[in-house]
């Protein structure tokens, strides 16, 4: 979690606001009917909807290119949202040194529903470090 601290005589420059929320949706989930893959993202910062909507747009890629998905599902969201953010922190495609996302995620498969969000995975956020 990133904290920024202004001086109290000082006041912090205020952004435009932007709506920063993305979502996705992804049913069926690859070639298989039974699965479905939904997420909801909060971007915060100067570039938080962008970051937001990069995560929108690539975190189902790594999702369904994670090894162990039907296995280990827990493992492989888990290691999506990871090699998610490292590709945001490394891919230099924005600067979000002060902008970035939470995300709520959703993997159905069949009757088996897995939840996991930024929490128990990691922060997505533009930081060189991954924030656990």
């Amino acid at each position: 979690m990133a904290c920024l601290a202004f001086p109290l005589w000082r006041r912090p420059i205020r952004v435009p606001s932007l709506f920063q929320d993305r979502a996705c949706e992804v049913a069926p989930f690859g070639k298989h009917t039974e699965r479905a893959f939904f997420g909801v993202f909060d971007g915060h910062g100067q570039h938080g909807h962008i970051v937001s909507q990069y995560v929108a747009t690539t975190l189902p890629k790594f999702v369904a290119r994670a090894r162990d998905l039907e296995t280990a599902p827990a493992a492989a969201l888990s290691a999506a949202f990871v090699a998610c953010n490292s590709e945001l922190a490394t891919g230099g495609r924005v600067d979000c040194t002060f902008s970035g996302t939470t995300a709520v995620t959703v993997y159905l498969d069949g009757n088996q529903v897995r939840f996991m969000d930024t929490q128990a995975a990691v922060k997505i956020d533009c930081m060189r470090t991954v924030f656990a």
